[in-house]
């Protein structure tokens, strides 16, 4: 399994939102920022999505992914009424979903007063894995995947259609069931997209190069070893100064700086989970003693390891199953 498969096996969904959102003729909605990733699939009619100056028309069948979760406004119409999602949640007296716990049942956005033209199943995710937030980094703001394109036309209308059904059904098994169904939505969307976008510098550039790729896989496989220059040009296959060379051109840090970033975001992953204490936590991950490590955690995250672990301890209640 390549470095690609290997990240996209890991992404596990925590907190799960569906919804369907209908819209009448000339009506929209602003969403704020939510913290999470989100999605809308077309189910009837056509609108507007648009985030950050950039504006797409789409249609039924057609998937939008926000992968940041960026505020971004749903509209149909040329001069629509816009409401704000806020204002929606409470003329409705709607549930508000929160980081650390998911909803027990999907909701229904109404937005405007006239017989719904556009339809949207809608959901909202956090991924909570190491790794995830180093591929979710380098996606765009606004991603969209057209029902017509041959490439995408296998998966979408069957997973989405999926997604549909158990929102409508409302029995037990909701949350652990709409889980599993948007990790599968959205690592098809994000593997069509790795495997057809072009990518000319940097983290993602590097999977797809020969002796990165290698070093990559090596340190994801292996964060705890003890890697020194000479065991990361063995792994990539290439001399140490070919390494070294290459790495930085290709990634735009050190192979120790990618490592180190790699680590922390694994230590954060540990610490938010389990009560390890620090010292094995720095044991696990190659470090030498539990000072070094604090010291180079803190550096990194802008805070201790304890306070990290203190500060996220009131807001991670919520975890998915291990598999």
């Amino acid at each position: 399994m390549d470095l690609v498969a290997s990240i996209l096996c890991g992404l596990r969904a925590a907190a799960p939102l569906l919804a369907e959102t209908r819209l009448g003729e000339d009506s929209g909605v602003d969403l704020a920022s939510s913290g999470g990733s989100l999605f809308h699939y077309v189910t009837k009619g056509q609108g507007w999505v648009s985030a950050q100056g950039e504006s797409h028309h789409v249609g039924a069948g057609d998937l939008v992914l926000l992968p940041h979760g960026l505020p971004h406004r749903i509209a149909m119409g040329e001069d629509p009424v816009i409401s704000g999602i806020q204002d929606i949640l409470k003329r409705d007296n709607l549930p508000i979903w929160s980081h650390d716990n998911g909803l027990s049942e999907p909701l229904l956005l109404k937005i405007g007063t006239a017989p719904p033209a556009l339809v949207m199943t809608s959901g909202l995710i956090m991924f909570d894995r190491p790794g995830s937030d180093q591929l979710l980094a380098h996606l765009p703001a606004l991603m969209v995947f057209r029902r017509l394109d041959p490439a995408i036309r296998p998966w979408l209308a069957a997973t989405a259609d999926f997604i549909a059904i158990e929102r409508q059904r409302h029995v037990f098994g909701y949350e652990a069931i709409s889980l599993r169904i948007i990790e599968l939505l959205l690592t098809a969307a994000l593997r069509t997209w790795l495997a057809e976008t072009p990518h000319e510098s940097g983290w993602l550039k590097g999977l797809n190069d020969p002796i990165v790729s290698k070093v990559l896989r090596a340190m994801h496989d292996h964060p705890g070893r003890r890697w020194h220059l000479g065991t990361l040009a063995a792994a990539g296959c290439c001399s140490r100064s070919k390494l070294a060379e290459h790495f930085r051109s290709t990634i735009g840090e050190t192979p120790f700086a990618y490592l180190t970033r790699l680590r922390v975001d694994i230590a954060k992953d540990i610490l938010k989970r389990t009560r390890r204490s620090v010292e094995d936590v720095a044991e696990s991950l190659g470090y030498s003693s539990a000072r070094t490590f604090a010291r180079i955690f803190t550096a990194v995250a802008g805070e201790s390891p304890s306070r990290y672990r203190m500060r996220h301890a009131a807001v991670c209640r919520y975890h998915p199953p291990q598999r």
